[in-house]
């Protein structure tokens, strides 16, 4: 019995400390679907991708850039309450010049339905200048299609 006031007291003060940051219930459970690209204040060469996956409406992220560039970090973290699948990239670029970056929404692992989110990368001096450019579909852009098509391996989990 005193394990169980323990656990209902621990349920609570949790709950409570939720309530009180603004989080509701469905804030927690409800799938995202999310990205973000962003460069690192301490290293003028290094940026920051953060992908979100709503996996209950089998979506999935891929990255893909025109240029060289190296993946420092991959951290992958799945929802505790919700269907979400989290991706944290870290990428260093190799050398000073122009490129674009490529974040890829594919659902199904169907290229033909994927939303491209397009990032202009500009290096120059040490430091990467981030532009994010409008999304669109894949289905419009045949060259850019015809090589994520060989890029991708989109079978992989």
């Amino acid at each position: 019995m005193k394990k169980m006031r323990k656990l209902f007291l621990a349920a609570v003060l949790i709950s409570s400390m939720l309530i009180l940051q603004g989080c509701s219930f469905s804030d927690l459970t409800t799938p995202v679907t999310s990205h973000s690209v962003t460069k690192d204040d301490n290293n003028g060469l290094k940026f920051h991708v953060d992908l979100k996956a709503d996996m209950s409406q089998n979506y999935k992220w891929y990255v893909y850039s025109d240029s060289e560039i190296d993946q420092a970090k991959d951290k992958v973290s799945d929802g505790m309450f919700n269907d979400t699948r989290t991706n944290n990239y870290e990428f260093i670029v190799r050398e000073e010049k122009d490129f674009t970056f490529y974040l890829v929404l594919v659902k199904d692992a169907n290229l033909e339905t994927a939303r491209i989110y397009p990032y202009k990368m500009s290096v120059k001096g040490g430091d990467i200048q981030i532009e994010e450019l409008a999304a669109y579909n894949l289905n419009t852009d045949k060259k850019l299609m015809k090589t994520l098509t060989s890029a991708l391996d989109l079978s992989a989990e």
